[in-house]
């Protein structure tokens, strides 16, 4: 649409009384970003948990779940193998205590852990 067709719509709009409304800052999106977490943990089971969640400031349910996982890798290899999944969570259970890295996903938010977890 050229200005000046633009123009005469917005002044036939406003003259009938319609017009757009720009969003105020209370109405506009909510910043959101993911939370990754991820930790070893001895009590009450010895395993590693992990967490992923959408943040949103000025938003009152502030937290959504997201696809959650739990990597772990194969030092001989170098693969990472997905060894639990979850919604906002997930649970793997250590199978001995041999020290292995474990990890939430790939990407600069992603976190790791290494621990005595076999």
């Amino acid at each position: 649409m050229n200005r000046t067709l633009g123009a005469a719509m917005a002044l036939a709009l406003s003259a009938v009384g319609v017009g757009v409304v720009a969003p105020t800052a209370a109405q506009a999106a909510p910043r959101c970003f993911p939370i990754y977490y991820i930790g070893h943990y001895t009590s009450p089971y010895h395993s590693i948990e992990s967490e992923a969640d959408l943040f949103c400031e000025d938003d009152p349910g502030g937290y959504y779940p997201l696809p959650a996982k739990v990597e772990k890798l194969n030092v001989a290899t170098g693969v990472w193998t997905v060894v639990a999944t979850g919604s906002g969570y997930a649970f793997y259970s250590c199978v001995g205590t041999a020290t292995t890295t474990y990890r939430t996903g790939t990407g600069a938010r992603h976190k790791s852990v290494t621990a005595a977890c076999g």
